[in-house]
């Protein structure tokens, strides 16, 4: 049996749909469901609900709770939906894993979830998620290596502390604590890509452990140097580099020769001399 026999389009009573079980998400955005019943009183249902049949006769909701939601609070009694035959290698939690990736905005986090829900329970291979799921290989395969990934490399990388490919990067790092240290750096000092990448291949491709130290600290250094430029100081018209220009914090009436400024020219020749 082929995709167009294994699915029909019906109306169904909204009280004859089971919601419980089958959510990707456990919470209903109210926000969102709000936001569809207005689109839909104005333009109507443009997709339907998907449900499936369970094993007492029942409808089961696999994708569409947003609309459903919509729908209940527009008042209405039916709605259209779609309903699945369940082949021999499908399920409902398959099915409804399936709709959640591609019409939903999930996190990143539950892109994990879904995938591996995929991969591990319903044994499904990486191309057959990939068929299933529109998505690249690459895309699949990303998401099933980030369990994978040192505990608080995945941490960050779930609550969004870094990106996907800067956890890929700090992960490449064997050692544990100079593979913290970039991580440290990547989160507090916002380090791009490109930085983490530069500075992981130093350390890398130093021979020992002290070497590879030195070299962190050294790439650390020039990256703050050459992501930082300078500017002229206001004062002899000189270009410095930010590192080395004081800056006082003044209203516009001291910095226009009041008292306030005059106050300030010890100061001023006190750095001079640092």
């Amino acid at each position: 049996m082929d995709k167009a026999e294994k699915s029909s389009v019906i109306e169904l009573r909204l009280d004859q749909i089971e919601t419980e079980g089958q959510e990707i998400r456990e919470e209903i955005d109210w926000d969102h469901a709000m936001e569809l019943a207005s689109s839909i009183s104005q333009i109507g249902l443009l997709q339907p609900i998907v449900v499936g049949i369970t094993p007492s006769g029942h409808y089961r909701l696999l994708a569409g709770r947003h609309r459903l939601e919509a729908a209940k609070k527009l008042g209405w009694e039916r709605i259209p939906a779609n309903l699945r035959q369940l082949g021999e290698d499908e399920s409902q939690k398959g099915i409804a894993v399936c709709e959640n990736i591609i019409r939903k905005q999930l996190s990143l986090e539950e892109e994990v979830n879904a995938i591996c829900e995929l991969y591990h329970t319903q044994k499904k291979s990486p191309d057959q998620i990939c068929q299933l799921t529109g998505k690249g290989r690459a895309w699949v395969m990303r998401r099933l290596a980030i369990p994978g990934l040192a505990p608080n490399v995945r941490e960050a990388l779930l609550d969004n502390q870094i990106t996907l490919e800067g956890a890929e990067i700090i992960q490449g790092v064997e050692n544990e604590g100079i593979r913290n240290s970039i991580l440290n750096e990547a989160i507090y000092a916002r380090r791009t890509a490109r930085e983490l990448r530069e500075m992981a291949s130093i350390i890398t491709e130093s021979p020992g452990f002290n070497q590879a130290v030195e070299a962190g600290i050294q790439a650390k250094s020039e990256i703050k140097t050459a992501s930082h430029g300078g500017k002229p100081c206001e004062g002899c018209g000189t270009p410095h580099p930010f590192r080395d220009l004081a800056v006082f914090w003044l209203c516009h009436d001291c910095t226009s020769g009041g008292p306030a400024a005059e106050s300030m020219e010890p100061a001023l020749k006190a750095e001079d001399t640092k």
